[in-house]
């Protein structure tokens, strides 16, 4: 296995009596055997890409030469940290192809005209190859920590989630099950204090969590729903609706329970989710999506929906959270062509929601009879 930033692994083999472009060409052809795409070629240096079925992260496999030594390294995309072995294998597997078909070389003189040509064919081949698609797969749980292309914002708001919790922890607020007393210290969403004026609670209180296992049902939630969403909203859009539904989430909560400390990023989640059963509803997606990575996020939401029936569990963020996410999903889907439209029409009628609700809740006279 490798680590690294991102992950990375080198082997060197030396060239003995064989010509630099004969191993090229020989890498051209392992590569195309090992299903690897092709992305650069010349007389000094080979790129290709792995192809995994799953469409999860890959690596790049690039080849170079220092006086009589060919150095292969593959590395990691999309900045891994850890590559659970997989740099060190695809070495191994391209070395283990060339020392084969190396004992079949009978002549290691290549005629250079040829050379040239094949070279020339193999980069107009490669500019013709469509990009590859978005991730849309996790390789590890470890993947799910992991930014790349397509997604990054997801896991950033991972770690903020994760951060405050440590800070949380290192502070002395119980690992399992913290006191709520120490949710209503570090932001939860209390509506007493935010009558007196603490309004940032609203959003503080998405990024709370009461212990170790809401958190990390919640981040891996996050992490599904941001895998096949983020790469569709893109990154702004992706974080605006966010915390748009996050705030909505939490001022749901506060119209329906006048006593009730809430806190985690479920509701925020559960806007997300909203958004993407209209879409896939409205099959805007441009690529396929796996009936086994649907599953999986059936299960996630299931068991979120389970839990919110749960005595002291706050519905009514999951179902205010769910309901804009919904609506903002409509937007999207409905104005598909323009999004910078439909973002302009969502943050309208998030603020007009946010407003209304927040008004509402200052005209509840609960709060005055409690202060």
């Amino acid at each position: 296995m490798a680590f690294g930033f991102p992950a990375a692994y080198s082997q060197l083999t030396p060239l003995n009596n064989l010509p630099q472009k004969s191993f090229i060409l020989n890498a051209v052809s392992i590569c195309k055997k090992l299903n690897w795409r092709i992305i650069y070629i010349d007389e000094n240096e080979l790129n290709a890409v792995s192809q995994n079925n799953k469409n999860i992260w890959n690596e790049t496999i690039s080849f170079s030469f220092d006086e009589n030594t060919a150095i292969i390294t593959s590395s990691s995309n999309g900045n891994q940290i850890y590559d659970r072995g997989r740099n060190k294998k695809n070495t191994e597997i391209f070395l283990d192809l060339y020392f084969e078909e190396l004992k079949n070389i009978s002549d290691f003189e290549i005629n250079e005209t040829d050379f040239s040509e094949q070279i020339k064919n193999e980069n107009v081949s490669n500019k013709e190859k469509t990009e590859p698609e978005n991730i849309s797969a996790f390789y590890s749980f470890f993947s799910i920590f992991t930014p790349s292309k397509g997604y990054l914002i997801t896991p950033v708001l991972i770690y903020v989630n994760l951060a405050v919790f440590l800070v949380m922890t290192f502070s002395g607020v119980h690992f399992f099950k913290p006191e709520i007393q120490n949710i209503i210290d570090w932001g939860g969403n209390y509506g007493p204090m935010i009558y007196e004026g603490q309004f940032w609670r609203l959003l503080t209180s998405c990024f709370i969590h009461f212990g170790f296992f809401h958190l990390i049902l919640n981040c891996i939630a996050l992490a599904y729903a941001g895998l096949l969403l983020e790469p569709y909203l893109k990154i702004w859009t992706f974080l605006a609706t966010y915390l748009f539904c996050g705030v909505i989430a939490s001022l749901s909560s506060l119209y329906w329970n006048k006593d009730l400390v809430s806190a985690g990023a479920s509701g925020a989640i559960f806007g997300m989710y909203g958004i993407l059963l209209i879409v896939l509803l409205f099959k805007t997606f441009e690529t396929k999506i796996k009936l086994k990575l649907l599953l999986n996020i059936a299960v996630l939401a299931g068991i979120n929906i389970l839990y919110s029936f749960k005595d002291g569990i706050d519905a009514a963020a999951h179902i205010g959270g769910f309901a804009s996410g919904i609506l903002f999903g409509l937007i999207l889907s409905i104005i598909r062509k323009r999004k910078d439209y439909s973002m302009a029409l969502i943050s309208s009628l998030a603020t007009i929601i946010i407003a209304v609700l927040f008004v509402n809740f200052k005209n509840s006279k609960v709060y005055i009879y409690i202060r």
